[in-house]
């Protein structure tokens, strides 16, 4: 029915004006903070799934040293987020939080992502 998806857009649009207000406005402790920016991850490629490529996201590794001598990489558990299963995520280079790459015709060029890799959460 068009007048379910006339709302459902009106919605979809509110939600992304709602965010490209908060990466322009909020302060990055914030963003992090309220679960909406997660920094210094790592990413592994995994086995492709159904011909898309799979990424893994972890905390950097820091390396073990406590006494044992173990220099194995410790991995820490990602902290407090928003991000669920479906949820598009924009993953991108540097310090900086960015739009991502399907907002950049409404966002200023020194906002927009480049070089992002978009995604969809497929596990928590």
């Amino acid at each position: 029915d068009s007048r379910w998806q006339s709302l459902l857009l009106s919605e979809w649009r509110s939600e992304q004006d709602l965010l490209r207000e908060q990466l322009r406005e909020w302060p990055e402790r914030r963003l992090e903070r309220e679960g909406w920016l997660l920094k210094d991850l790592e990413v592994m490629r995994l086995p492709d799934c159904f011909g898309e490529p799979v990424l893994k996201c972890s905390l950097r590794a820091s390396r073990g040293g406590g006494g044992g001598g173990s220099l194995s990489p410790i991995r820490a558990a990602l902290p407090f987020h928003r991000f669920a299963t479906g949820d598009v995520v924009t993953l991108c280079s540097g310090s900086t939080p960015r739009l991502p790459a399907w907002l950049e015709d409404r966002a200023p060029a020194s906002q927009a992502a480049e070089g992002a890799i978009e995604g969809v959460v497929s596990q928590r």
